[in-house]
């Protein structure tokens, strides 16, 4: 008990806690800083994404689109 109560303090009071908590969302985080602005929500994504999706039509896939941003917001709310 000692030892949560030791370890929660420790969080609060450092910091450590704060920022990503896993390689990936650490490297997702540094991606999306040497993007340059914009790049993420561009047109000529949503373009491509578009002629993908209909290719896929009759397949019956669907793919959804989710723009850099969103998906890190996404995955810092998870963390």
């Amino acid at each position: 008990e000692k030892a949560i109560t030791a370890g929660k303090r420790a969080r609060a009071e450092t910091g450590i806690a704060s920022g990503a908590v896993s390689v990936s969302s650490a490297a997702v985080e540094l991606a999306f800083t040497k993007l340059p602005p914009g790049s993420a929500s561009s047109a000529t994504i949503q373009e491509r994404v578009a002629a993908i999706q209909e290719e896929m039509i009759p397949s019956g896939v669907e793919i959804v689109y989710k723009p850099l941003d969103e998906m890190l917001a996404c995955a810092g709310e998870a963390n």
